[in-house]
């Protein structure tokens, strides 16, 4: 397979090789070792055999989804465990465009192209909202943005790709 290295990696490498320090936060490729305890759960899970490797409940573990609620006072009901913030995004979209409340997803400008793509997937319609030369949003310009075809209002902080992290106050 022929694969070009995206820019952003090819700029890393060449900080790195300039004796720069650079932080990689991509894909989750940490340079540090796992938690104590981490590894020995992961070996004692293994040692328990096949039996125990079957997929597990859609929504989550029910012990995890009741420990989770406890912590946020929530009914476990209203829980549930996805594999990972994107699964997570995917689902929280799926149901935002699958509703009658509208088809428009709110984006910030600039964005993750993950959210458009999603946006238009499941048939909704991206909107943007331009965020400041510092990457701040206004939340004047979100109210001003959303209208009664909104169905769903996407904020992520840290912003990618602006790195921008919105205080509590604009959210």
């Amino acid at each position: 397979m022929n694969y070009e290295t995206p820019q952003f990696f090819r700029v890393m490498q060449y900080a790195a090789a300039a004796d720069r320090e650079v932080i990689d936060m991509v894909s989750g490729n940490p340079d540090w070792d796992s938690p104590p305890g981490i590894g020995e759960g992961l070996h004692a899970y293994a040692d328990r055999g096949g039996a125990d490797y079957q997929y597990p409940p859609s929504e989550g573990l029910r012990e995890l989804r009741e420990e989770i609620a406890a912590r946020r006072n929530v009914d476990p009901e209203s829980v549930l465990v996805t594999n990972g913030a994107g699964e997570a995004n995917h689902l929280a979209l799926a149901a935002a465009l699958d509703r009658d409340a509208g088809s428009e997803g709110l984006l910030t400008d600039p964005v993750y192209p993950y959210y458009p793509g999603k946006t238009k997937l499941f048939g909704g319609v991206p909107r943007y909202v331009p965020v400041d030369d510092d990457g701040r949003l206004d939340p004047a310009a979100v109210r001003e943005r959303a209208g009664p075809d909104t169905a769903a209002i996407v904020v992520n902080t840290p912003n990618n790709p602006t790195g921008a992290v919105y205080p509590e106050e604009t959210m």
